[in-house]
């Protein structure tokens, strides 16, 4: 008899698991909403309040490390004290049995459905967007906290309007180098490579001007339909991000006015200390992207022919690396 491969095994030891797991201390699992590296999400409901909630539950193969654990405590316990629409509200957190984190359930669309469906946006959506995340890091900054994940999958569009951030694995409270080294010592992520800071990246430390430079990932995505950086994997445009200026946004979009240009690559600096040093500062831009200076770079709309920077990005193109 023929022994089944590994992946064949792995996915029948993902349906056993789903078609066990109906319960988990108590909340009833309704489906599965989605399955990730590090865990699963749940929608599942509240046999205690009948509330419908999303549950999200670490991957068991994480139990060796404590790390991961002690990271997700610190989620569960840093959402518990946050209190703003543009965050998903906490529930409830830990079991008898089983480690997990219910968080209230969003109906709604992430942004990258909303990207894949209908981006470039018209600009009056990109700033509505970007108003609303700029809201919510203010909350979070002015309490000490990093996000460190901002993505298009980690912002939900709910069917009442709100924007709302989910996901809370990767933020912390600014100044603590040590869950950084914790996580880089259990092997845990840093960030999403494609939507990383350089500092991120480098394994630096990171504070709110990392989610700046993140949001001006997403701004990008917004108003041209791409990434402003290319290359054959994720690691492999984050590594160019070190070195690599991105591609002028108006060379995508050459109806993206010389402001919006400017607005997107001041955020999209990689040194720290050159981005809007406030997240506050970059909403006041997306309000009136006239009222930030104009540099030689904002005009640009054709691609320069000479430079490393745009050589790199033209042979990453072709798939060539730089």
């Amino acid at each position: 008899m023929t022994k089944p491969g590994p992946s064949v095994q792995a996915g029948m030891q993902a349906s056993v698991q789903t078609s066990i797991q109906k319960r988990i201390d108590r909340y009833e699992i309704v489906r599965l909403v989605h399955r990730g590296a590090m865990g699963t999400v749940y929608k599942a409901t509240d046999t205690a309040t009948g509330e419908v909630v999303a549950l999200k539950v670490p991957d068991l193969s994480f139990g060796a490390r404590p790390q991961f654990y002690d990271a997700f405590r610190r989620e569960a316990a840093l959402l518990k004290d946050l209190d703003h629409p543009g965050i998903v509200r906490f529930r409830g957190a830990d079991g008898r049995d089983r480690h997990y984190l219910a968080l209230e359930f969003l109906d709604g669309e992430d942004l990258r459905g909303v990207f894949r469906r209908e981006a470039p946006l018209p600009l009056s959506r990109a700033a509505e967007i970007g108003l609303a995340l700029c809201e919510t890091l203010a909350y979070l900054h002015g309490g000490g906290i990093a996000y460190l994940d901002l993505k298009p999958e980690n912002v939900i569009r709910t069917v009442d309007g709100r924007f709302v951030l989910v996901d809370f694995g990767l933020a912390r409270t600014m100044g603590k180098r040590e869950l950084v080294e914790d996580r880089a010592e259990a092997g845990l992520p840093w960030g999403t490579p494609d939507y990383a800071s350089p500092e991120q990246v480098a394994g630096k430390e990171a504070d709110s001007r990392s989610d700046i430079y993140s949001l001006g990932i997403v701004l990008f995505e917004a108003v041209t339909g791409r990434l402003p950086f290319a290359g054959r994997t994720p690691e492999a445009r984050a590594r160019r991000r070190l070195r690599l200026d991105p591609i002028p946004p108006r060379a995508v979009n050459s109806g993206l006015s010389p402001a919006w240009q400017e607005l997107i690559l001041r955020a999209l600096e990689r040194e720290p200390s050159a981005r809007f040093q406030k997240i506050e500062d970059l909403a006041q831009s997306l309000r009136d992207p006239l009222s930030i200076p104009l540099t030689s770079r904002a005009a640009r709309t054709e691609i320069p022919g000479l430079g490393e920077t745009v050589r790199g990005w033209f042979r990453s193109l072709v798939g060539r690396s730089p």
